[in-house]
């Protein structure tokens, strides 16, 4: 089998196996794509990841069966997002076995997510930039986070994969395998040095990383920063900010989105902010974990007090587990 089969392989039944996660809620599991509030973020992520709602993996037959299954026992939960605006999105990595719902403690309907494999966001892949361009101008979303995920098997397969790309997996990772190749950070530069060729010992460069190599950590950080720099500089946000710079005219129909970028911690349930997030010119970024959000959120038809948010745990982002120390570029 060819070595990029196998990468794509493991990131399917990785991906596959995520379908399975559940949270909990009144002592029934749900799926965690329809998920919903529970005691608190880390618990969230802690219990998904150890208890799958049903082993709908069993057979094929019994697989789809418990997929219908849990549809059935997320109506009986009259879960209705229809009308709900989002004012997130989250442009996700395909690997991560944890909803952006499950992970943020949020309501259904409150986040837009788009997923692909190493959360990137390129030119020439038209799905992510129109469902970015839907968010922004479509649904006016407040927000736009890229969020990656320490462990994650495309970044570990970009390090390990052979020098030429055959297949799409391959060319898919490549801008992750360039990455790797030319960063200047120390942990990374570290990580290359060791994987090169020496004598009498096994060849580390075909090996992924453990995940909780720093090289491996830094280069989920730095490939984040590289999917916010390119939203920054080929995306809908880069004309609009360049014309808002110039122009105080047609004030109502200006852009006013932020984008930020986070990595969220499989083992703890953490969110770390990477202090890398831009806006509008002129506008100050809102602190995070964001204060406003509740303004955010009855703007878009939630209403709700804090107080009532509080009592129930299921503020969107005001109360996630978003780590508040800024990394440096």
């Amino acid at each position: 089998m060819d070595p990029q089969d196998c990468i794509l392989l493991s990131l399917a039944r990785r991906c596959a196996s995520s379908s399975t996660v559940a949270t909990s809620t009144s002592g029934t599991n749900h799926i965690s794509s329809t998920s919903t509030s529970s005691s608190s973020a880390q618990s969230s992520a802690a219990s998904a990841q150890a208890t799958p709602a049903h082993n709908i993996t069993a057979t094929h037959n019994e697989g789809m069966k418990g997929l219908f299954e849990g549809n059935s026992r997320f109506r009986s939960g009259h879960h209705n997002a229809t009308s709900a605006t989002p004012s997130f999105m989250v442009l996700g990595c395909s690997d991560n076995r944890i909803s952006s719902e499950a992970i943020f403690n949020a309501s259904i309907g409150s986040i837009m997510s788009q997923n692909n494999i190493g959360n990137q966001f390129m030119q020439q892949d038209l799905g992510t930039q129109a469902a970015f361009n839907y968010a922004v101008d479509g649904l006016k979303v407040h927000h736009v986070i890229v969020m990656g995920h320490y462990g994650c098997k495309g970044v570990e397969h970009a390090i390990a994969m052979p020098g030429k790309q055959k297949t799409s997996g391959q060319r898919w990772l490549k801008p992750i395998s360039d990455l790797f190749s030319h960063s200047k950070r120390k942990e990374i530069e570290t990580l290359r040095k060791s994987r090169k060729p020496q004598k009498n010992k096994k060849n580390a460069a075909t090996i992924a990383p453990k995940a909780d190599d720093p090289g491996l950590k830094a280069l989920v950080e730095e490939n984040v920063k590289n999917s916010v720099d390119t939203i920054k500089k080929h995306s809908v946000l880069t004309t609009a900010y360049k014309k808002k710079k110039h122009s105080k005219a047609n004030k109502q129909q200006d852009i006013h989105v932020f984008v930020h970028g986070f990595v969220y911690d499989e083992n703890n349930g953490e969110v770390k902010n990477l202090g890398i997030s831009f806006g509008p010119p002129g506008q100050k970024i809102p602190d995070i974990p964001f204060a406003a959000v509740e303004a955010t959120k009855e703007s878009h038809g939630v209403k709700k007090t804090l107080e009532d948010l509080k009592g129930k745990g299921s503020k969107v982002l005001s109360s996630l587990a978003v780590k508040a120390t800024q990394t440096k570029k």
